[in-house]
C-alpha cells in the first residue's frame, strides 16, 4: 500500500468518529464517558450504606435510651408499690396492735368487775362502752343520779354498780363533769369521791388531793364530804358539806371499750 492510499485509509476512519487521533481532549471525555457512570453508582451505594450505617446506630441509641428508660420506670414503679406494700403493712400492723389494746382493756373491765351485767352492756346482743343513761367521757362512764342520798349512801350505790363516787384527775375532767350537772335546788350539788381523812384531803381509791377547784380557798369547817354545784366558773365549782347530807351524786366506772 503507498503512502498516499495510508493516508486516505486513516481519514476514513478518523471521519467516521468525527475524532483527530491528536485530540486529547476527545480521547480523555471518551474515557471518563466509559468509566464515570460504574463509578457513579459505585459512589450512591457507598453514600446509601453510610446513611443507613448511620440510621441504624441512631435507632439502636434510641432504643437503648427507650430500654433505659422503661427500666427505670418498672424499678420506679415496683419501689412505689414495695414502698405503700410497707406502708400498708406498718398500718395494718398499728391497727392491730390497738385492736389488742382494746380487746386487753375490755377484757381486763370484765375480769375487774364481781359480776358482769351483759344484758346492761350489750343489750340485742351488741356491746356498748357505757350502760344506759351513763355518759362516756375518755375511758371512764359517768352517771349524774336524779336521786338524793348521803355521801356514804352514795358511795354504796355506785359500788352496787360495780364504780365509785367520781374522781376528777384533770381540768378537762373537772369541766366535763361541770357541764353536765344541773342546778336543782339552792346550794345543793353532787357528792365527788372526796372525803376529809386525818385532817386531809382523799379520794375514795386513797389517792391525796393534788389539783382543786374550790369555790373559796377555805372549805367549810367541820365539813367533810366535797359537792361538785353548777357555777358560772367551771373550774371554782367545789364545796364542801356535811356528809349525812342527802344531795345527787356522780359514778364513775371505766368503759368497757376505750376509744383511741
Amino acid at each position: 500500500m503507498t503512502m498516499e492510499d495510508e493516508l486516505h485509509s486513516s481519514a476514513l476512519v478518523f471521519g467516521a468518529t468525527n475524532v483527530s487521533p491528536c485530540d486529547d481532549t476527545a480521547i480523555i471525555t471518551k474515557d471518563v464517558m466509559n468509566k464515570e457512570p460504574n463509578g457513579g453508582h459505585d459512589q450512591i451505594r457507598s453514600d446509601r450504606s453510610k446513611r443507613l450505617a448511620l440510621v441504624a446506630v441512631c435507632l439502636g441509641i434510641i432504643a437503648l435510651l427507650l430500654l433505659s428508660t422503661i427500666v427505670h420506670l418498672l424499678l420506679h414503679i415496683r419501689d412505689d408499690m414495695l414502698e405503700r406494700r410497707v406502708e400498708d403493712l406498718e398500718r395494718r400492723v398499728e391497727d392491730l396492735k390497738r385492736e389488742r389494746d382494746a380487746l386487753n382493756w375490755t377484757l381486763n373491765v370484765i375480769t375487774g368487775m364481781d359480776n358482769f351485767e351483759v344484758n346492761k352492756y350489750c343489750p340485742q346482743k351488741r356491746c356498748e362502752p357505757c350502760r344506759k343513761n351513763w355518759v362516756m367521757f375518755g375511758s371512764s362512764c359517768y352517771l349524774f343520779s336524779h336521786q338524793w342520798k348521803s355521801w356514804s349512801e352514795s358511795q354504796g350505790f355506785c359500788r352496787d354498780s360495780q364504780a365509785q363516787l367520781v374522781i376528777i384527775e384533770t381540768q378537762e375532767e373537772q369541766e366535763f363533769v361541770a357541764n353536765n350537772t344541773q342546778t336543782y335546788s339552792t346550794d345543793r350539788g353532787y357528792w365527788m369521791g372526796l372525803s376529809l381523812k386525818t385532817d386531809r384531803w382523799t379520794w375514795v381509791d386513797g389517792s391525796k388531793l393534788v389539783t382543786t377547784y374550790w369555790e373559796d380557798d377555805s372549805p367549810t369547817s367541820g365539813a367533810v364530804c366535797a359537792l361538785s354545784l353548777k357555777r358560772v366558773d367551771r373550774l371554782a365549782s367545789w364545796r364542801s358539806a356535811r356528809c349525812y347530807i342527802n344531795n345527787r351524786w356522780i359514778c364513775e366506772s371505766q368503759a368497757l371499750m376505750k376509744t383511741v
